[in-house]
């Protein structure tokens, strides 16, 4: 995926300023992807509102895009490194104690009876494996 912006964060993981994505955490590389350890980060100015999960090892690659309503990104590896996850959302983690960041995702105010929604699309498909 591609993102602007990812934050620099507290203990909790939670964004304290906002920064460009550096190399370290720019995940357009597969191979990033498989040296890096443990992270829980948020990024934001997801632009195309789309991801691809290339498991070449897998055999397979899933390719996920979203609506509108969902302009953030959430990374989460556990320590082990043992499990990729992608959590597409509307705004960036604690922004309502967070108010300087809410021009990268703001939560949306909804009055009683209103709604919100967004959607999500996964589309895997199998890749040939070379041999």
């Amino acid at each position: 995926f591609v993102a602007g912006q990812t934050f620099t964060t507290d203990d909790r993981t939670f964004p304290l300023e906002a920064i460009h994505v550096p190399p370290e955490l720019d995940f357009t590389s597969v191979e990033l992807v498989k040296r890096r350890g443990e992270l829980d980060k948020p990024y934001a100015e997801w632009m195309s509102r789309e991801c691809i999960l290339l498991q070449p090892d897998a055999g397979y690659n899933v390719d996920i895009w979203t609506t509108d309503a969902l302009t953030n990104l959430h990374i989460y590896i556990p320590p082990d490194n043992d499990a990729f996850c992608i959590e597409p959302v509307s705004h960036v983690t604690d922004v309502v104690n967070r108010r300087e960041l809410s021009p990268l995702g703001d939560m949306t105010a909804l009055a009683t009876g209103e709604s919100m929604m967004g959607t999500m699309w996964f589309r895997p498909h199998l890749i040939s494996q070379q041999k």
